[in-house]
């Protein structure tokens, strides 16, 4: 697609391997999407690339996906891929507002829920 994506959200992605970690904000629940595997990582990496085309088709600014916000709703949270603004977005449309500045700062004040662990 020639683009280079945002340090932020690489940096995250290349973090380490993990299952889903469910946390919470004061915006609400949040799941933050992790790799388990390789096999994990090829099928994000599809993902993003049809939610890019998306973005692209629709005219909207190139974000990148990192999270799911409160249950059994479409609405996600991702990167701008430009400036690296955290964004409440919902598929095929513009983002819904900015959540936070950057993703260090949006993850600084997340609390982790408990959960028991499960294979992925």
């Amino acid at each position: 697609m020639e683009t280079t994506i945002h340090p932020d959200i690489t940096a995250y992605y290349n973090a380490f391997w993990s299952g889903t970690i469910e946390t919470e904000s004061e915006e609400g629940q949040v799941s933050l999407i992790q790799l388990w595997n390789e096999k994990d990582f090829d099928r994000l990496v599809e993902n993003l690339i049809g939610h890019a085309l998306m973005k692209r088709r629709s005219k909207h600014p190139l974000t990148v996906f990192f999270a799911t916000a409160e249950p059994n709703t479409e609405l996600f949270l991702s990167i701008d891929n430009e400036n690296g603004h955290v964004l409440l977005e919902e598929p095929g449309r513009a983002p819904l507002r900015q959540v936070d500045e950057d993703l260090v700062t949006f993850l600084n004040r997340l609390t982790p829920v408990p959960t028991p662990p499960e294979i992925y």
